[in-house]
């Protein structure tokens, strides 16, 4: 991925680089079956030289709206993240298929060239920071797995409820106790 913002990271070999930014990162570079809008971003972060490598300290404040896993309904979500990465640049064979990551190699971000691109940082972090699911609210009725319409909202769905099928063996007891 590239093409969006980028900095250009050789200034830096001499005095800390300070950057604030706000960026939109569109659906398509996070993930559909949860985002619903593209994110608004605010980057606030500082760079600065380490030896072979960069710091990047800061904290990105994230808005936009995120699906409902229930209803598919669109739900505001707002998330402030701390940034802590290390800038390094790619080294051959360091990044092999099979090879086992340390905890703290996850907080190390492979370079290819003096440039880190600020768009693909963001979505990357994003897609870090979504919640595994979201609800419209704690009581929300979903979608209708007959009909597909949303129990929540009144007369969209009029499937008659389904028994449990758990249930189907006592059946029999409660008509023969009666």
């Amino acid at each position: 991925m590239g093409g969006g913002l980028k900095v250009h990271l050789a200034p830096v070999e001499t005095q800390a680089r300070a950057i604030s930014e706000e960026l939109e990162v569109p659906v398509v570079r996070l993930d559909p079956d949860i985002v619903a809008e593209p994110v608004k971003v605010r980057l606030d972060i500082t760079i600065r030289r380490r030896e072979e490598a960069f710091d990047l300290d800061g904290e990105m404040t994230l808005s936009g709206s995120l699906l409902c896993s229930r209803c598919l309904a669109p739900v505001p979500w707002q998330a402030r993240e701390v940034l802590r990465l290390t800038l390094a640049a790619e080294q051959a064979g360091v990044l092999e298929d099979d090879m086992e990551l340390a905890e703290q190699d996850l907080e190390v971000r492979y370079l290819t060239d003096d440039e880190l691109d600020l768009d693909e940082l963001a979505a990357e972090q994003i897609l870090l920071a979504l919640p595994m699911r979201v609800a419209c609210r704690d009581e929300c009725a979903g979608i209708c797995p007959t009909c597909g319409g949303n129990r929540n909202v009144e007369d969209a769905c009029r499937c008659e409820p389904e028994g449990d099928p758990r249930w189907e063996a006592l059946r029999g007891f409660q008509s023969a106790g009666s």
